[in-house]
């Protein structure tokens, strides 16, 4: 029962964790398409999420089920701040392979959590499939900027 009702608290908050792109969409349009100075910017506050992030993600891989909540709030929390980062936007499909692998690593948790061990790994694999795929994005950006298409 405890295990249900955890799982159930768990899945509305990662229901509500796309609430922030109103305000995200408003600022772009203050900032230039692909503005060199908003790219940097913009990859700097990633970067600092993505590395809490990626310490979370290390600290959830060791510890056991029954604590594995509390790591999981932390990793929400961090999705919902990169959701919350104004970026340029050439930047979109950067901050779209970034919330993929968020949103698909959490999954995997919630998987491992209700003890479906085959899925989660392979969802854990999709989601290094997305982070590499924000890296190669992340790469084009800062070739490309201020001329990115």
């Amino acid at each position: 029962m405890k295990k249900a009702l955890l799982i159930t608290i768990i899945l509305l908050v990662l229901a509500g964790c796309n609430t922030a792109q109103a305000p995200v969409a408003q600022a772009q349009q203050e900032i230039g398409y692909c503005d060199r100075d908003a790219v940097e910017v913009s990859l700097d506050e990633y970067s600092r999420v993505v590395d809490r992030w990626n310490d979370m993600d290390l600290l959830g891989g060791v510890t056991q089920r029954m604590n594995l909540p509390m790591v999981l709030s932390d990793m929400i929390k961090l999705k919902w701040e990169a959701q919350e980062i104004v970026h340029p936007e050439c930047m979109d499909k950067t901050e779209e392979e970034l919330m993929k692998h968020m949103a698909t690593s959490l999954e995997s948790y919630r998987l491992f959590l209700t003890e479906n061990e085959d899925e989660s790994l392979q969802k854990s694999q999709l989601a290094d499939t997305y982070m590499q795929a924000y890296i190669r994005e992340k790469n084009r950006i800062l070739e490309c900027a201020p001329d990115c298409e």
